[in-house]
């Protein structure tokens, strides 16, 4: 053999083997390539999913949000709508001025059933009017109307507080008869604010058999009146003035 043969021959096997070692780097980069995607799919999925979770408490969120205002909203929607102009009523025959000052009118030792009426006044808004005088007076027991003595007899006038609340008792009026029928137990109103009359008009009792024939009474003007254990009724009230 010649020496140039086995010189030729071992730069072929070195060629080979620089060849070998310049593949092998190739193949530990696509494995590493392989992993380096398979971990890339594998964050993005990760990443997709969380986006997608978060994005639904996203929206689940806003939902809750959107149906709590929505409920705020009518609850406010409620109470505005809830304060409709209280109706007026005839004043009838039987108004005197000047009644005296005073917030218990069950003064006169009458045998009758004990009751009283506590509310508010409130404007359109529904805020309270405060210092509004209101006029009261009624029949009493049996259903005459004091018209003639200085003590006039079921007849007072008293102011709202500051919270536009305001209070009194008295004794259930008696029925009386009107023409051809009876008129239902009725409490006479009038109030004023800022020294302007701003409603003239009546309370009826929810539970009197004259109310389904009476030609004056309104719906709203009748009042619920629990009675305690005492015998003596308790009427709420709100009147609301536009």
């Amino acid at each position: 053999m010649k020496t140039s043969d086995l010189t030729r021959r071992q730069a072929i096997t070195a060629g080979v083997a620089t060849v070998a070692v310049a593949i092998l780097p190739g193949c530990d980069d696509k494995q590493v390539d392989t992993e380096t995607n398979t971990s890339t799919d594998t964050q993005t999925a990760t990443n997709t999913q969380t986006a997608t979770n978060t994005q639904t408490a996203t929206d689940t969120e806003d939902e809750t949000n959107t149906k709590t205002n929505t409920a705020t909203n009518t609850d406010e929607t409620t109470d505005t709508n809830d304060c409709t102009s209280t109706s007026d009523n005839i004043e009838g025959p039987f108004y005197i001025s000047d009644a005296p000052v005073r917030s218990n009118l069950d003064l006169y030792n009458d045998d009758g059933v004990p009751v009283t009426v506590s509310g508010k006044i409130l404007d359109a808004a529904c805020l309270p009017i405060a210092n509004a005088v209101i006029e009261i007076w009624h029949a009493d027991p049996e259903g005459a109307y004091d018209l003639t003595s200085d003590e006039m007899q079921y007849r007072g006038q008293i102011a709202t507080n500051a919270s536009g609340e305001y209070s009194f008792q008295t004794l259930v009026p008696g029925q009386y008869l009107n023409g051809s029928q009876y008129r239902p137990a009725h409490i006479h109103i009038k109030i004023w604010v800022n020294k302007t009359q701003r409603l003239t008009t009546q309370l009826y009792f929810e539970d009197d058999p004259y109310n389904d024939i009476d030609p004056f009474i309104e719906d709203d003007l009748i009042m619920t009146c629990p009675t305690d254990k005492d015998g003596t009724k308790t009427c709420q009230f709100d009147f609301v003035l536009t």
